[in-house]
């Protein structure tokens, strides 16, 4: 996957981001159509403390933000048309889109934008507790489209993008008098009026959720006239509902991805958001409370196992707290933890976790009983992770429950009362901010609801956090990341597991518009965009197009492969300006842009040795048909075998030198003596 964020790209494209242009659904297409997306269970729908991606989705449809992640996952506008820093670092002032309107008609302005600021500090949700809302003093609105944050510390440039993308715009007449916000839950036609391209119109508990076009959406109206989220907690049930075009977007195990691509104009997408899959450890307790344990436990991870059994190939290992998508802001240089449970089983003997009382099971040093309870989803994929960690922790002697539940009542343990031992989740990064992940294992992180669900704590890392939010230098600001990163490898918050696939199909029969977007692919969970684009297929362009893929034959594993494709018209001249698509034995992992010669690049990073069959897709728009190219086969080998290591024989010392220079010595002491007795 392209990742376009060197030194520059991402700081600079902060600083320069008043030249952007908000993005505007210009009508191209017939409105109309009901698209239907499945989930397995209901969506809560808690827009200032929710922080589950699931729920994201629906708040990112229903409700605008200051800053949003463009498809490039780079910061762009949204209800901010622009903003400046002030020339002393002191203060920054958004300008705001003069035509946003709440779902009800009612201007949205910025006093809207300030009391949801204002009320999310006061209540410290989980969004604002970083070291960019500590820096926010006071905030004033000059005029009804401005708002200024003023600052008691400086900011660095990453303020934007790192405060305001996840910050929900609510409507200040409807929250200004609920005084607690993670007790509160709104009911229809209280707290759920946003301003985005989709208003809120039912929810039936189990069943389904219900929006509907805003047909004054400032930003343009949508093309689909209806969205609904349908609740189908059983995955086989969702893949029939997909086969007789009940659903038009499912998300797919590994294991499904063969059922669905024989389905006729079904199309898969496969993606590597740079997140990643983790065992969250509750540090604030006995026994992930100690340090050492913790390092010993992140030995009991078997991710060859997991990516071959569980993920079937569409997963990496995850080894570092920050993922390869960063590029060179990855310290190379930290602690990993490979699969080795003969080194768990060491460390855990020499922090003093043996069996005391000879029932088979570890002790803790002070012989009391050591069991763990692992806390997990109840979606199959989940599950069966988690049965083959536990194993792994019973064959180095730590007892373990398996509790797989879902909904409010089973996760509040984990997010609100904070009572459980560890929990295998995940955790995606919504910006190109390099310090955005990192941030979520800070102090302020970890109270109830807050990201850092693992507790963990320590004051130098806190300290290098707030350095990291007012650093501008592109060096000094890596320097800083670094060093956050060696704390984590060093104190091992939590257990890394791996960086698994996105993978999701859609209906491309009724469907077109989508866009495989960096870094998260159609219809993630933070892109109004892509379904701002989504519409009814319309009518075949008139010119067509032909289109050539490059392919290497051979390639290695854990080696990028990559991949080109060519499109021209009919007449020759290349196309620019267009994404072409590609795909790995029929799944799309990636796509790229047309330059000047009409060409765009992808990179595929093979996991498993085995034949790839490759293919290049361009799905048309209103100027160009829709063309594939033939399919060019790459056989994927795995790395050689290292040579055996063979010690050389040592080679013997020659002393010749030191003898010649001893008879020398012994001749020259022999002729002294004879001469002074001589004498």
């Amino acid at each position: 996957m392209t990742k376009r964020l060197g030194l520059i790209g991402v700081l600079a494209a902060l600083i320069l981001i008043s030249n952007f242009a908000p993005v505007i659904a210009e009508q191209k297409y017939e409105y109309g159509g009901t698209f239907r997306m499945t989930g397995t269970e209901d969506h809560e729908l808690l827009p200032i403390t929710n922080v589950a991606n699931y729920n994201l989705r629906i708040f990112a449809l229903m409700y605008d933000r200051l800053v949003i992640t463009d498809q490039n996952w780079e910061p762009a506008p949204q209800l901010a048309d622009s903003w400046d820093f002030a020339e002393d670092g002191m203060s920054i002032t958004f300008h705001l889109v003069e035509n946003a309107k709440w779902h009800d008609g009612d201007p949205l302005t910025s006093a809207d934008v300030k009391f949801t600021y204002d009320y999310s500090l006061e209540h410290k949700t989980p969004y604002v507790i970083n070291p960019d809302g500590d820096a926010i003093d006071h905030i004033t609105t000059p005029d009804p489209y401005t708002v200024v944050f003023h600052l008691n510390r400086k900011a660095g440039t990453s303020f934007p993008e790192r405060l305001c993308t996840r910050v929900f715009i609510v409507k200040k007449s409807e929250w200004e008098n609920i005084e607690d916000p993670f007790t509160y839950y709104p009911s229809i036609g209280a707290g759920l009026t946003g301003s985005g391209p989709f208003k809120f119109v039912k929810q039936v508990t189990g069943q389904y959720l219900e929006l509907e076009a805003n047909e004054e959406y400032w930003g343009g109206r949508p093309y689909i006239d209806k969205f609904f989220s349908l609740v189908i907690p059983q995955q086989d049930m969702a893949l029939m509902a997909l086969q007789k075009g009940e659903l038009d977007a499912v998300e797919l195990r590994p294991a499904d991805v063969a059922t669905v691509l024989g389905l006729p104009d079904v199309k898969v997408f496969k993606t590597e958001a740079p997140g990643f899959r983790e065992v969250c450890f509750n540090n604030r307790r006995p026994p992930f409370s100690d340090v050492e344990l913790r390092k010993a436990m992140c030995h009991t991870i078997d991710r060859d196992m997991l990516i071959e059994m569980i993920y079937l190939g569409y997963a990496y290992p995850n080894l570092r707290h920050l993922q390869p998508a960063y590029g060179d802001w990855v310290n190379p240089d930290v602690h990993v933890y490979l699969y080795d449970l003969s080194k768990a089983e060491e460390l855990l003997n020499e922090a003093g976790y043996i069996d005391k009382d000879g029932d088979g099971w570890r002790d803790y040093p002070d012989g009391s009983k050591l069991a763990i309870t692992l806390y997990v989803s109840t979606t199959d994929i989940y599950v069966r992770q988690a049965e083959i960690i536990i194993e792994s922790w019973k064959q180095v002697g730590i007892n373990t429950k398996l509790e797989a539940g879902s909904g409010p009542a089973f996760w509040n343990k984990v997010t609100l009362e904070q009572d459980f031992d560890c929990y295998l989740g995940g955790w995606t990064p919504d910006s190109a901010w390099p310090g955005e992940m990192l941030s979520w294992y800070t102090t302020p992180m970890g109270v109830p609801g807050g990201i850092n669900r693992r507790g963990f704590s320590d004051a130098t890392y806190d300290a290098l956090d707030m350095q990291a939010a007012a650093e501008a230098d592109p060096e000094k600001l890596r320097e800083i990341l670094y060093e956050m990163q060696m704390i984590l490898s060093e104190q091992c918050p939590n257990a890394l597991v791996v960086r698994n696939h996105g993978l999701i199909a859609v209906n491309s029969k009724d469907f077109e518009g989508y866009e495989n977007a960096l870094p998260f692919g159609p219809l993630s969970y933070l892109d109004e965009i892509g379904f701002l684009k989504l519409h009814l297929k319309g009518a075949i362009a008139s010119t067509k197009t032909l289109l050539t893929l490059t392919a290497p034959s051979t390639g290695t594993t854990e080696e990028p492969v990559t991949v080109s494709a060519i499109i021209k018209t009919e007449d020759g001249e290349p196309i620019e300006g267009v994404y072409i698509d590609f795909s790995a034995d029929g799944v799309i992992f990636g796509s790229g842009r047309t330059n000047t010669k009409g060409e765009a690049t992808s990179s595929w990073l093979p996991e498993l040795a085995r034949d790839i069959n490759f293919k290049a897709e361009y799905l048309g728009s209103t100027d160009y048909a829709e063309s594939e190219s033939s399919i060019k086969t790459t056989s994927i080998i795995g790395p050689e075998e290292p040579e055996p290591y063979e010690p050389e024989e040592p080679t013997k010392p020659d002393y010749t030198m030191y003898y010649i220079g001893a008879a020398i010595v012994i001749i020259i002491l022999a002729a002294s003596f004879y001469l002074r007795k001589k004498t």
